[in-house]
């Protein structure tokens, strides 16, 4: 028989299903941001893989399944930075899956 896992390792991973948007109420948010931008070619994504902080909002929003994909969550933002810029006051907006539903 094989060896078992390691301690703390699972035998076997989950599937994972995709999570539903359509099904949960969502409310307008807008979002006052601020960032170091040194470490990031600036705010707006021109292409997958970027490292930009509107690629790392997302991410971390479609993680935590707060919002649906950028194209369908009603997502606008204020403008943008270069590369190696800072920002404050920078404002974003998109629909937030809430228990509030629409105000």
């Amino acid at each position: 028989p094989p060896p078992p896992p390691a301690s703390g390792t699972p035998s076997h991973k989950k599937k994972r299903r995709p999570y539903d948007h359509a099904s949960r109420p969502t409310r307008p948010v807008a979002l006052t941001l601020a960032y170091d931008g040194s470490g990031f070619l600036g705010y707006t994504s021109s292409k997958p893989g970027d490292s930009t902080v509107e690629r790392h909002l997302f991410d971390a929003l479609e993680t935590a399944c707060l919002v649906g994909p950028r194209d369908a969550c009603g997502y606008s933002r204020s403008g943008r930075t270069d590369a190696g810029v800072s920002a404050d006051g920078q404002v974003v907006r998109f629909d937030l899956r809430s228990k509030l539903g629409a105000p």
